[in-house]
């Protein structure tokens, strides 16, 4: 797992990925086998809409766990269509997640276009789902930046001053703020640029919700024979600037270790 420093960036690996170690929230499962979606999917004409989806959630938040309806109708509410497979045939859900009054986050899953909930629980283990989902997708690192922000909006639920989101047309794409990155990195690591392309990357797109702040591309470049081994893997982190591609971080590991610095 991710185990960084205590600069903002790191803090933010921290708290997401760490938090699975640290935090490890002590709660049961409502379902046997926890949901781990494939992909997040476009809404297509026969679903179900998104606002009946969030309705059905609703009614099976009052009526399950017995929350007040009018609290429960002005929680914040995150709701994302995607692909499964369920028992064996590929399937849309709606993932429902209630969160933001004085109970526990509430998620629903509910099949599309039927209606039909497939499960419903308040306690769900952010533990239990990294899990699930590194056994699915393998390791976190490498998640797409869709999986990391659909996973960090439904489970995480943390303000830390950023939140793992997905670029806007306004930001740089991922493969320009990759070469600039790459370019920072070969200016300051005298390697040469086959050696950088040779090594693992994982991405994240971070979004501030703090105006001092920047929205930015966060890379991280790993040893290869490191991550076969299971080992930690982690040679050099940088953040590029959304907008303009600017560096607002460059930590070599290599060199400086994982602590503070």
């Amino acid at each position: 797992m991710i185990s960084e420093g205590f600069d903002m960036s790191k803090v933010k690996y921290s708290i997401l990925w760490v938090s699975t170690v640290i935090l490890c929230l002590v709660f049961q499962i409502a379902f046997a086998d926890f949901f781990v979606p494939t992909s997040i999917i476009a809404i297509e004409k026969n679903d179900l809409p998104r606002d009946s989806a969030i309705d059905i959630a609703i009614e099976t938040a009052i009526s399950t766990f017995a929350v007040d309806e009018e609290e429960i109708r002005n929680t914040t509410t995150n709701s994302y269509l995607v692909q499964a497979d369920i028992d064996g045939q590929i399937k849309h859900v709606w993932m429902v997640r209630l969160a933001g009054g004085f109970f526990s986050p509430i998620y629903v899953n509910i099949l599309s276009p039927t209606g039909q909930i497939l499960d419903a629980s308040n306690t769900v283990s952010l533990r239990e789902a990294t899990e699930s989902w590194v056994r699915e997708k393998g390791q976190d690192y490498f998640w797409s930046i869709e999986d990391k922000e659909l996973f960090f909006s439904m489970y995480s639920g943390m303000d830390i001053g950023y939140i793992i989101s997905l670029p806007s047309e306004e930001d740089i794409s991922q493969d320009s703020a990759l070469a600039f990155a790459k370019e920072y990195v070969a200016q300051n690591t005298k390697l040469d640029i086959n050696t950088i392309n040779g090594f693992p990357v994982s991405s994240t797109f971070w979004k501030t919700t703090d105006v001092s702040s920047a929205n930015h591309w966060s890379f991280v470049f790993h040893d290869k024979n490191s991550l076969d081994r299971g080992e930690e893997s982690r040679l050099y982190q940088i953040d590029i600037h959304s907008q303009d591609g600017s560096v607002l971080q460059f930590h070599n590991i290599v060199e400086d270790g994982i602590g503070n610095g």
